[in-house]
């Protein structure tokens, strides 16, 4: 079965993934998708894991094992800050992150207040399929995507040009002319495949480009829902049918389920 990317919102909401290269995202959004739930502080993965979960296939251990570095590099110089009325936490993701070259490990130990991102979703999380994440080639279409998926109800995303440059870690040099060329062109390239229908909508207040909007149509997003919720009930223990009916109640209010869906689930 296909792994499902899951995290809390303000993963989203609160962390700019700055400078990072395709692979690299790649590896963040695998390394979350299998420490989510675990109870573990530390999880071990092995680096054919790794490499089968990202869909790397270059045969050179160095620019793997380099690529694992650089990821967890720009992960450290990332500041995740949370606050409320009483106080600021500032936290780095993962204070362990071992890369170790005999055993073809690695080892990632998960801060505890970046547990919740992973963990604490109730209806506050986006979701999608790792697969669709790591055939995306272009690292402007993964995180374009990832900001799509959390819209993936309502089929379009409407973007402020500043707010879209942010999002997407665009080269501020870059003018409109580029943003088409090295941005939008290879993005409309790898949804090919990821979406039924794709839309690319500049809206202009004069002749200048202020908001561009996204309009978007998931294959089969029915699809995509049960093997989310078939996912979540493998890592829950869910003893009788009215806990079952209560956590789907809880977490998928907006689902309907057929009778043939629940005998299965």
């Amino acid at each position: 079965m296909n792994e499902i990317v899951k995290y809390h919102k303000d993963f989203e909401n609160k962390l700019v993934l700055k400078t990072f290269t395709a692979s690299e995202l790649n590896f963040l959004m695998a390394i979350c998708t299998k420490v989510r739930d675990k109870k573990e502080d530390e999880i071990i993965f092995t680096f054919n894991e790794l490499k089968k979960l990202t869909k790397w296939d270059n045969n050179n251990s160095s620019l793997f094992v380099k690529n694992l570095e650089n990821t967890n590099k720009k992960l450290m110089a990332l500041n995740f800050r949370i606050e409320d009325e009483k106080e600021i936490v500032q936290f780095v993701l993962f204070p362990t992150f071992r890369v170790n070259k005999d055993s073809k490990t690695l080892i990632v130990r998960v801060n505890k207040d970046f547990s919740y991102l992973l963990n604490n979703l109730s209806n506050n999380f986006n979701w999608y399929q790792l697969n669709d994440f790591t055939s995306l080639k272009s690292k402007y279409s993964k995180l374009l995507y990832k900001e799509l998926m959390l819209f993936k109800d309502t089929g379009y995303r409407i973007f402020k040009i500043e707010d879209f440059r942010k999002k997407l870690d665009i080269p501020e040099k870059y003018r409109m002319t580029n943003i088409n060329q090295k941005v939008l062109t290879p993005i409309k390239e790898d949804f090919k495949n990821i979406f039924q229908k794709f839309e690319i909508i500049k809206i202009k207040n004069g002749r200048e480009i202020t908001q561009i909007r996204f309009n978007f149509v998931i294959k089969d997003i029915k699809s995509l829902k049960m093997v989310s919720e078939i996912e979540i009930i493998n890592n829950k223990k869910i003893t009788s049918d009215e806990e079952l009916e209560k956590f789907f109640k809880l977490n998928f209010s907006d689902v309907n389920y057929s009778k043939k869906h629940k005998e299965v689930l």
